[in-house]
């Protein structure tokens, strides 16, 4: 389990899968009283030493405020999220972190229930 800070709220994350062989991880995320899900994160080769990555996220609103952050997370501002999660990925300056020209792209999705 860990914990992140983002836009003033923390977010809680649990890793309930983890596969080195596939490049591939599934977590449990909440933001107490506002939202909780999982995010899928699938890495594949996408050549020249670049990495495809495809982000999955399922929501749930936990309260009207949540709701309203799900509301507000069209497909523009996904898109915003990613790239501010890639740069700071790229940031920790972690030799296992995909960075610079390595990554390749994002792409991912949102379903909420």
């Amino acid at each position: 389990m860990f914990r992140t800070r983002a836009g003033g709220e923390l977010t809680l994350w649990l890793l309930l899968r983890y596969d080195p062989t596939a490049c591939e991880a599934e977590y449990v995320r909440v933001v107490p009283d506002s939202r909780m899900g999982t995010v899928r994160v699938a890495c594949r080769a996408a050549g020249d030493g670049h990495t495809d990555v495809h982000v999955c996220y399922a929501l749930t609103g936990l309260s009207e405020a949540g709701n309203d952050v799900l509301a507000a997370l069209t497909e523009p501002a996904f898109g915003t999220m990613l790239r501010q999660w890639q740069e700071a990925i790229a940031r920790t300056g972690s030799s296992s972190a995909p960075s610079g020209p390595g990554v390749h792209g994002a792409t991912g999705g949102t379903s909420r229930q």
